[in-house]
């Protein structure tokens, strides 16, 4: 088979995959040809951590069939896993996911790091396209789940202060005070994830 047929063939095969990964949205043309044709399949087994695999820690994976539980939630088909490895270093790889877990028989797509960084390096523009879309997720998800932590810690405080209330709140209402900036603290973190104030 020819080069040219191979990657028809690849595309034809896994093209939709690639297009519709956001970090791919508007890629030139020729782009999911050439990726399409470093995909592999993977069959997995349930309660497999795919991100724990040695064999597979510079890989990304793409969801093709069954259930994988991920950031705290069943990942759709095509939802891509593993893009904080993309820009990595080598020792940090299997430091740098967290557990994608199957829940029944699952079948991924698995894509090399190495191979995606190559292929997109002849595209300039998709390039700095796709390091400003990853640069934002591992931002997003590095700022939600310290905020996360923020509103446990201050939750558990503020549990804290109303047991203790009634033993320690002076004349000058010092104990209503650091409950009101706790509960406003609260409130901003929540509104910058999104959460329903109202609740």
């Amino acid at each position: 088979m020819s080069d040219s047929l191979r990657l028809d063939v690849a595309e034809e095969v896994f093209g939709g995959w690639i297009r519709a990964m956001p970090i791919f949205r508007d890629c030139p043309k020729r782009l999911p040809a050439m990726l399409s044709a470093h995909l592999s399949s993977l069959v997995l087994s349930p309660h497999e951590n795919i991100m724990a695999n040695p064999v597979r820690r510079d890989s990304l994976f793409i969801v093709e069939k069954g259930l994988i539980a991920h950031r705290g939630k069943i990942q759709e088909t095509g939802a891509l896993l593993g893009v904080e490895r993309i820009y990595k270093a080598h020792g940090e790889l299997l430091e740098a996911s967290p557990p994608a877990v199957t829940l029944c028989h699952a079948v991924v797509l698995c894509l090399k790091r190495d191979a995606l960084l190559g292929v997109v390096a002849e595209f300039p523009e998709t390039q700095r396209q796709m390091r400003a879309i990853v640069c934002r997720l591992i931002m997003r998800e590095t700022v939600m789940a310290y905020a996360r932590a923020v509103i446990e810690s201050v939750h558990g405080r503020g549990e804290a202060l109303d047991s203790g209330a009634a033993a320690t709140a002076g004349p000058d209402g010092v104990v209503s005070k650091k409950k009101s900036l706790l509960g406003g603290s609260v409130r901003v973190i929540r509104f910058l994830l999104g959460e329903d104030l109202e609740h």
